[in-house]
């Protein structure tokens, strides 16, 4: 084989590599009615983190849930509080 045709599959390869993204996911548990990080979910967090590559992450997707009790406008508030408190938190870290 000569030089320019593996030049040619390792730039073909290259071209056509499929990047994966991993995903990881951790879940932050709340009181009913509250968004305040309990003690033992910032522990259950930061232990998460340490094993995760942060210097390689490129981004960082913060979703916020309540179960159906209370009006939709109420829970819509309660999801971004928590939301909140997480982003919070991941910001004292000084990731």
């Amino acid at each position: 084989m000569n030089i320019k045709f593996l030049l040619l599959i390792f730039l073909l390869l290259n071209l056509f590599q499929v990047h994966s993204q991993d995903t990881l996911r951790h879940s932050i548990y709340f009181d009913v009615d509250k968004y305040e990080l309990k003690a033992t979910e910032k522990s259950s967090f930061d232990a998460f983190l340490k094993k995760v590559d942060i210097p390689n992450i490129l981004s960082i997707e913060l979703s916020g849930h309540t179960d159906s009790d209370g009006s939709n406008v109420y829970n819509q508030k309660l999801s971004l509080n928590r939301v909140k408190a997480v982003e919070n938190f991941l910001a004292s870290l000084k990731l």
